[in-house]
């Protein structure tokens, strides 16, 4: 069915020749409009363009990729229509060097192909995060020691401005912090040196004033506002009229001095406002309700107004002068040290070959840029690139910082006379700020573009995702708390979000309206005690998290449950729990105490951690074990391994060690001395266990890799075995594979050794890299997903819970010692050197001033994306809210400026643009209070009733019989023997691996088990051998998984040579379909002995033929008695088959097998089960003979046949 686009949709779908920005409101489809527009200009009858021309940079390599996917989709149904274009055909092939990518590639690419332009080696690399933090951390402690020993005066007034405690980690910080805010901006050294002279003695400070003066113009402004709303309730029926006179002479002096111009005439009269004791008489027939509300009203602005009477209103502008000339040396010497930073880390990267994101923008824009009397041009290079380009098409543009957008500009041909920029994108949704993402970008464009002519601006504010009562409560809220003074535009109008979805009818009961559900105060029960005193209680946030439990309960209930619409069936259907989606701002904080609460109410529940990974338990081991590795004087890690299952020594063990030297020494001298005279032979043999292990390692780190060290330790010791015991096991073991492969990134890098490995780990945990758990859950998943704001974006589900609405924000960076701004520069306190006292900057202030207005402004626009993920449903839950804080708001049009600026969180901003209806609801938020009470009224019952248990069976007496009848009953219940009980271990669909691995290990115990002291060991002693030094780099299963892949993918059509094999398996790797691990394990002779082989001839004639299959999935039934001993029903059995080809009108089936074995009937008993049933499946499904069954063992280079 062909798409019907809005009119707004198809003017950006047809627009040509000119500059346009697409304002695109979320859930606008702007990502098919942005497709519809590329695939229209390549199909265009009159004037089509190669897909090659155009250049369409996205945000991420998936996104690239999806569009890409798109395109071809679009050119391929062409072709099927028109067969005889040639035009058409020729996309084909273009569209695979189509530039559709992120814009750090093409830059990637730019400075691949003009490396001598910047002078670097051209066999350069990407550093990963890891290692470029420690380039960092090295390079800044080097400029700092050098900075040390110069012994100069204003370095040590820097170092005593912002060192504490006796350690100048914090200095690293700022330096390293102001390096990456330079790095944002066109040209890093300038802008450093522009910073430093905001310090100087001719410096304009005028727009420090300026943010001063708004600052208390806008408390002013609230105030002003406040004794409006207050007055009105004095004239009200049932307010208190007898302190209308004092309410009002207030009024009027605050007025007067929010009306004066003059800074100094303003700032005195607010000294000069009066606040005489103000009683209000309930004589004047007023409610207590109203008098509350007065009071409370008048009591703020009172606060606000006492504020600036002793603050920015008596400051002392020549004091406040003198400050920052006393502060000049230490900020220039700042600057100093980082330019000094700058240029011995661009050394030190230039001595390993190495360069990082930063540098491949700089460079690109090196060579793109060339600098004209004194300005900034286009290159020689850049005109010849943009002349190849017949539109640059910009994705997410609201997320893009100066250097990209001057990158971006280069390669538009506007200063030809051709403007050619499509930019698309929503600046209510730029919420990358910490990225330096700058959204001013976006919003001059925005201001200056026009409906029509060579810069125009197309807003799309249809939403296609969501309902109407959704769209209502969000238009609601953001008319209120986004305007052009706060968010930088203004929401109401062209910019809010009008219905475009086409839903039916809401079922019967249900509203559509969106739900703030929020939990009673839990204070008085958060420490709540049983008579014996176990804990009852239940936090704030436990409170609400149980609140939301319930609510995701009564909703995917089968019979009362709330009905979502499916589009593929057109009807509605109960929620489903992969239905409903919850969103945290902090997810670190917050997401377990969720996970716990809706498991315990037995709701599958899942949470992709970005963060966490070093967190868990198996990481920490094996971590702590590669730490005492290195160092075995490290007490806690030593701690931690002992009591592992590397070391298996229990608490009070650990004790008798400790406590066995009377000197004071680290853990592991104690461990040897114990081992010399300890008094228990069982520990001292589990030590002497523990400490071969320790040392056999420690001998093996100086020569082996981290990666083969990780795998040969978890081989030695079995641990992957121990951890797919523990309870969400397959997520464990893949979380130790993880390690493995962080082990073969940091072996890629310029550092080597255990100790720098350790360090790489510590710089990843200690910079937050996102370093989530392996995921082990498929997105089909019927369960709940908890999920960051930020990693939402883009996303849609049916209901959407925001939680903990009240958490509050973070504003730790203006806090700091030093604040550092993109625009207003670095700000500072002064510390007098002799008496220690602190000085505060105005400067500083004016800086945390913006940074805080800045912050709101981004959690606004982050508020936005969270709420508009919803499509029918929208739920937003709180605990502990005072609400009277927001009952006597009175916000008809816009929040006030101050108002959102106090604001603390979510609930804030909601709250105060509810005023009172916070209270009741009103006809778009619906209001619902929980009460803490009766949350935790089932678990105490719960727990009550089982202390009357343990009292009831404490005095029961075993041996009396109270009733003959019922020991009877007992006896045959607890003696019953089910009469199928091989069917409860029959499972109704099995592997073919499940298969085989019963017939070879019929009978056998479980071995891979950890073994300490004397018993016998898993891995013999001729792998440790120096014989033996080829090791794998990927062993068992996966050194299979890799030899799979590769003959998967193998290509037939190309010559069988070395050259060929490695360029093919190099372009595997950079195409994304092998990783490093099966790019360094795989031979290049193996797959050419594999090509050589009769099977690989006979296989090449197959592929030429199209009778060649490979990876053929199947699921089959089969006779039970087959699978297991005692006879049952029939079972599925589900497999995966490596390769069949006819040859003949005949079924050739083959398996690829690298066990290391020494004959070929080894590999024929431990296969000859499963390639029956692959036989057998292939004769059902295809319904030809099986002539012949192959094994191919990549070990002993042979074609083996089976039969």
């Amino acid at each position: 069915m062909k798409m019907k686009w809005t009119k707004p949709q198809q003017e950006v779908i047809d627009n040509r020749d000119s500059n346009l920005l697409v304002s695109a409101a979320a859930g606008s489809g702007k990502t098919a409009v942005l497709v519809e527009h590329i695939i229209k200009q390549v199909l265009d009858d009159e004037n089509p363009v190669d897909i090659d021309s155009l250049m369409v940079v996205t945000f991420t390599s998936a996104a690239a990729g999806e569009m890409r996917e798109r395109i071809l989709a679009a050119i391929e149904k062409a072709i099927e229509e028109n067969p005889d274009n040639r035009h058409l055909q020729r996309q084909m092939s273009y569209i695979h060097n189509a530039k559709i990518t992120t814009l750090h590639s093409f830059c990637l690419n730019i400075v691949r192909d003009h490396f001598d332009i910047p002078d670097i080696d051209p066999g350069f690399r990407i550093g990963d995060n890891g290692e470029i933090d420690m380039m960092k951390s090295d390079v800044v402690k080097e400029v700092m020691e050098e900075y040390y020993q110069s012994e100069r005066e204003d370095f040590h007034q820097l170092v005593e401005q912002l060192t504490q405690k006796n350690s100048d980690k914090e200095l690293e910080e700022y330096i390293l912090s102001f390096y990456e805010n330079a790095c944002s901006n066109v040209e890093p050294e300038q802008w450093m040196k522009q910073m430093a002279s905001y310090y100087g003695d001719d410096a304009d400070w005028s727009m420090y004033d300026q943010i001063i003066r708004e600052h208390i113009n806008g408390i002013l402004e609230e105030c002003v506002s406040d004794y409006e709303l207050a007055l009105s309730y004095t004239d009200d029926i049932n307010g208190p009229v007898s302190c209308r006179d004092k309410l009002e002479a207030e009024y009027e002096a605050v007025k007067e001095a929010y009306e004066v111009d003059d800074f100094e005439e303003k700032c005195q009269k607010v000294i000069n406002i009066e606040f005489p004791v103000m009683r209000m008489s309930k004589k004047d027939g007023s409610t207590e309700e109203m008098r509350v509300f007065v009071k409370n009203i008048r009591d703020e602005a009172k606060g606000y107004i006492n504020s600036l009477k002793s603050g920015y209103c008596r400051v002392n502008q020549e004091k406040n002068d003198e400050l920052i000339i006393k502060l000049k040396g230490a900020v220039s010497v700042f600057v100093e040290v980082t330019l000094r930073f700058m240029e011995c880390y661009a050394d030190k990267k230039r001595e390993k070959n190495v360069l990082d994101f930063n540098d491949i923008e700089h460079m690109a824009l090196g060579i793109l840029t060339v600098m004209k009397e004194g300005k900034t041009e286009a290159s020689p290079i850049a005109d010849e690139i943009a002349g190849t380009i017949s539109e640059v098409i910009v994705d997410e543009y609201q997320d893009i910082n100066q250097v990209q957008d001057t990158i971006l500009r280069c390669l538009s041909s506007e200063r030809f006379g051709k403007p050619n920029m499509f930019m698309v994108g929503d600046v209510k949704q730029s919420i990358y700020g910490f990225r330096k993402a700058d959204p001013e970008l976006f919003m001059y464009k925005y201001d200056t573009y026009k409906e029509q002519g060579k810069d125009r601006k197309i807003i799309l504010d249809r939403n296609f995702r969501s309902r109407t009562g959704v769209i209502d409560s969000i238009n609601f809220l953001f008319r209120k708390i986004m305007y052009r003074e706060m968010g930088g535009i203004d929401y109401e109008g062209e910019n809010e979000l009008y219905p475009g979805a086409d839903y039916p009818t809401l079922p019967d009961g249900q509203d559509g309206l969106t739900e703030l559900l929020i939990a009673g105060d839990v204070k008085e029960l958060e420490n709540e005690k049983s008579d014996d005193g176990e804990f009852l209680g239940i936090t704030k946030k436990q409170a609400e998290a149980r609140m939301t439990a319930i609510r995701i309960r009564e909703m995917t209930d089968k019979n009362n449950g709330y009905k979502v619409y499916d589009r593929k069936t057109g009807e509605y259907r109960t929620a489903e729990y992969s239905d409903i989606l919850i969103l945290l701002r902090s997810v670190k904080a917050n997401a377990q105490i969720y996970m716990d609460e809706l498991m315990a109410a037995g709701i599958p529940v899942y949470f992709e951690q970005q963060t966490g990974y070093f967190d868990t338990v198996e990481v920490n081991e094996m971590l702590s074990l590669l730490n005492i590795i290195d160092n075995p004087h490290q007490d806690i890690h030593m701690a931690a391994s002992l009591k592992s299952p590397f070391g298996m020594i229990n608490d009070t063990e650990l004790a008798m060690i400790r406590g066995s030297s009377d000197e004071r020494t680290d853990l592991y001298n104690d461990v040897k001395k114990y081992m010399e005279c300890g008094t228990s032979e069982k520990l001292v043999a589990k030590l002497e266990a523990f400490d071969d292990r320790l040392n056999k390692y420690r001998k093996m780190a100086v020569y082996t890799s981290i990666h083969d060290l990780i795998t040969f330790i978890i081989e030695d010791t079995s641990y992957d075995s121990y951890v797919k015991a523990m309870p969400a096991g397959d997520r464990r073991s893949a979380n130790i594979l993880m390690l493995k492969e962080k082990a073969l990134e940091y072996e890629n890098g310029s550092y080597r050794g255990l100790f720098n490995f350790v360090r790489y780990i510590e710089k990843i945990r200690k910079y937050e890299v996102e370093s989530g758990e392996a995921s082990t859950v498929s997105e089909n998943d019927n369960i709940v997903r908890i999920m960051s704001i930020h990693k939402s974006k883009g996303l849609e589900y049916p209901i959407v819970f925001l939680c903990n609405s009240n958490g509050k924000f973070n504003d730790m960076d203006t806090k700091k010692a030093m604040v550092i701004h993109k625009k207003y520069g670095i700000g500072l306190d002064y510390i007098n050197p002799d008496t220690r006292v602190r000085y505060k900057s105005y400067f500083k202030d004016s800086i945390k001033m913006a940074f805080k207005r800045e912050a709101i402004e981004e959690e606004i626009r982050v508020l936005y994306v969270a709420l508009t993920r919803a499509k029918e449903k929208l739920i937003i839950t709180a605990s502990g809210v005072n609400t009277d804080k927001f009952a006597y708001t009175d916000c008809k049009k816009h929040l006030n400026k101050q108002k959102i600026l106090n604001s603390g969180s979510y609930m804030d901003l909601i709250g105060y643009a509810m005023g009172r209806d916070i209270l009741t609801g009103n006809d778009v938020i619906s209001v619902r209070y929980i009460d803490a009470i009766s949350l935790i009224e089932k678990e105490m019952k719960k727990q009550i009733s089982g202390l009357n248990d343990k009292l009831v069976f404490k005095n029961w007496d075993g041996d009396y019989v109270y009733s003959e009848q019922s020991r009877e009953k007992l006896k045959q219940i607890m003696q019953y023997e089910y009469p199928f009980k091989s069917s409860v271990v029959q499972y109704a669909k099995v592997s073919v691996s499940d298969v085989k691995h019963k017939a070879m290990e019929e009978d056998e115990e479980i071995k891979n088990i950890i073994t300490h002291g004397e018993e016998k060991k898993i891995v013999p002693e001729f792998i440790l051998s120096e014989r033996n030094e080829k090791q794998e780099k990927l062993t068992g299963a996966l050194r299979g998984t890799a030899y799979h892949r590769i003959f998967e993918l193998y290509d037939f059509d190309m010559e069988c040579n070395e050259e060929n094999v490695r360029n093919f398996m190099k372009r595997l790797l950079d195409d994304g379909k092998i990783d490093d691990g099966i790019y360094n394990t795989v031979k290049i002779q193996d797959i050419i002995t594999f090509a050589n082989s009769s099977l690989g001839v006979r296989m090449k004639n197959a592929w030429s033929d199209k009778k060649l299959y490979r990876e053929a999935q199947f699921v089959m039934g089969i006779d039970g008695k087959k699978v297991y001993d005692e006879g049952g029903e029939d079972v599925l059995i589900q497999g995966i088959i490596d390769v069949y080809f006819v040859e003949d009108g005949e079924i050739v089936l083959a398996d690829y097998k690298t066990d290391r074995v020494d004959s070929a009937d080894k590999l024929i008993d431990m296969y000859k089960i499963q390639l029956e049933l692959y036989k057998d499946a292939l004769e059902q499904i295809t319904g030809k003979k099986v002539k012949e069954v192959i094994i191919y063992s990549v070990t002993l280079s042979e074609v083996i046949n089976v039969v």
